[in-house]
């Protein structure tokens, strides 16, 4: 005679299937034990003053990151793009072209999502001051062509969730088709 019988025992074989199930979906999609990406450093770096335009904002992070879903913004002086172009991923670093810098403050905002799956952001200032007579003739336009660098993509964990929700689907449906067991102990000899 098993040892968990009758409607407990059913239950409790149940919950014991569901723990199992969910166990194994942990395991599946489990990442090694790492923190988020960080960044390591930017050029040019927070807070600097520079005296030459610059062209290409980079940032080099400690983790890989994941090429589709990268977003950068660079503002300069009335609120004006930087953009321009596509950004570059390679692993750890990202290059963004930028238009020629001014004499003014700049504000970049950047957001990726690195090998564990884990969004992060940040953002930081740089200043530039140029000598009288070195503006760049070539300014961005007043209304930016060029939205922010972003890209977009399913992400794991929405693929996670539903093969999650299959998985108890498909638990329940088993258990339920199985109907309960008699117990030999209730039959009339």
């Amino acid at each position: 005679m098993p040892r968990w019988s009758g409607p407990a025992g059913l239950v409790i074989r149940q919950v014991g299937a569901a723990a199992a199930a969910v166990a194994v979906v942990l395991a599946v999609t489990a990442t090694p034990a790492s923190a988020h990406a960080r960044l390591a450093s930017t050029s040019p770096a927070e807070d600097a003053t520079l005296s030459t335009p610059v062209e290409t904002v980079e940032f080099t992070f400690d983790d890989r990151v994941r090429e589709q879903f990268v977003t950068i913004v660079v503002a300069g002086p009335e609120g004006r793009s930087y953009l321009r172009g596509d950004v570059e991923v390679d692993q750890f670093r990202l290059r963004q072209p930028v238009y020629p810098t001014g004499s003014g403050s700049y504000r970049v905002a950047w957001r990726v999502v690195g090998s564990d799956g884990h969004p992060v952001q940040g953002e930081f200032r740089f200043r530039v001051d140029l000598p009288s007579g070195q503006e760049p003739a070539v300014l961005p336009p007043a209304e930016a062509e060029d939205g922010p660098t972003s890209r977009s993509g399913t992400p794991w964990v929405l693929v996670a969730g539903g093969g999650l929700v299959l998985l108890a689907a498909g638990v329940a449906l088993s258990s339920r088709t199985r109907g309960p067991r008699r117990s030999a102990r209730n039959l009339p000899k």
